[in-house]
């Protein structure tokens, strides 16, 4: 309805006008950064403002009218103190955004011995239009793919150099081949009209089983092709929700597609190979007892899952998988945890009072998962 976008659009531009006053005052740096630019990051931060906002009292923030009510006022005094501390911290957010000196940590990815940064840069929703119809570079407009090209640049800038992508995320692969192809340089240097080295990111990519070998064969060379690289870091199997899928990967005879994926292993092009899933756990499990995955990408967070957040006690199902898999010394890339996660990009204003003004429910669950074998080993000592 045009109705609803116009009145959207309005809601849009008022919160990125309240974030220019706000950082006009409280961050200018940010305002002088090349992030200024960036209309949609203003919205959000304008959005924040104005939830913070709401939680003060409105007798407290008029200022003419006195509360007779001792209780209440000690309340009041604690909201606007809220209010106030999680205002300082959204400057701080923002003054570490606007700086160049940033660069996100790096942790051992089980026995890849692979630095993954721990913050990865997810490209499902990273491209012109999910989907087949595209497959030719002519389809894609200059604006989409510029853009593209400008967060893989910032991304690198910050250390966030783990790119996941997908033969079926629409034509993601494709504009990322040919950003890769912009953004590396081909003489093994950054002098060589590239900016960036192929080694200093680390690229993942995911095909789903197929029937016979020959068919898989076939969509991993499209892959190869899309994306432009000799090589991939890391390679899953994609999907492995159901035991058909188990079996034709180990007990499909001539055509057991682990058996090809192991020939690109043995030839360089894969590094490394793993699976995603959203499985229960007990196929989970049974994928980790082979031993031929050295990572997996699977639902794990505090504030529930996707499909399955587990089937033992407590939902705690998927507990037991980290564990297996931490004793085997396998990667652990835990999916979506800001949107299947519990859409903490967009928090109810309860959740954010009760993480306020310590960290933003996004700072909360990713800490959770940074902080998991620690607290993990705390729950097992009580």
């Amino acid at each position: 309805d045009d109705d609803d976008d116009d009145d959207e659009e309005r809601k849009n531009r008022a919160s990125a006008d309240a974030a220019g006053r706000f950082l006009a005052e409280a961050c200018p740096e940010y305002l002088a950064s090349e992030l200024s630019s960036d209309v949609d990051r203003l919205v959000k931060i304008g959005r924040s403002l104005e939830d913070l906002l709401s939680l003060a009292s409105p007798a407290k923030m008029d200022g003419d009218r006195e509360c007779d009510d001792c209780e209440r006022e000690e309340e009041e005094e604690e909201e606007e103190s809220l209010v106030e501390a999680s205002l300082r911290l959204l400057v701080e957010e923002c003054v570490v955004l606007s700086t160049e000196h940033v660069t996100v940590p790096t942790i051992r990815f089980g026995r890849t011995e692979l630095e993954m940064p721990v913050v990865s840069l997810g490209c499902m929703r990273f491209q012109q239009e999910w989907g087949s119809r595209i497959t030719s570079m002519d389809d894609v407009t200059s604006e989409c793919q510029s853009n593209l090209v400008s967060i893989l640049r910032r991304a690198g800038r910050l250390g966030i150099t783990h790119i996941e992508t997908a033969r079926g995320y629409g034509c993601s692969e494709l504009q990322l081949g040919e950003a890769f192809e912009e953004l590396f340089s081909s003489s093994g240097d950054t002098g060589g009209g590239g900016e960036f080295r192929r080694e200093d990111f680390i690229i993942q990519t995911k095909c789903p089983p197929k029937t016979t070998a020959a068919e898989f064969r076939d969509v991993l060379e499209e892959s190869f092709r899309n994306l432009k690289l000799d090589y991939v870091d890391l390679f899953s199997f994609h999907g492995v929700n159901l035991e058909d899928q188990y079996d034709l990967i180990f007990r499909n005879g001539k055509d057991s597609l682990i058996d090809v994926v192991n020939e690109y292993v043995a030839a360089g092009r894969i590094r490394h190979v793993g699976f995603s899933t959203h499985a229960q756990p007990r196929l989970i499990r049974k994928l980790i007892d082979t031993d031929a995955f050295d990572y997996v990408n699977l639902h794990y967070h505090y504030f529930g899952s996707y499909t399955a957040s587990g089937d033992g006690p407590g939902g705690g199902g998927n507990r037991e998988i980290i564990r297996a898999m931490k004793e085997r010394d396998m990667g652990v890339f835990v999916i979506s945890v800001n949107d299947k996660g519990g859409r903490l990009y967009a928090p109810s204003r309860k959740l954010r009072s009760l993480t306020l003004p310590d960290m933003e429910p996004m700072a909360f669950g990713s800490s959770w998962l940074w902080n998991h074998a620690r607290l993990d080993a705390d729950a097992d000592a009580d």
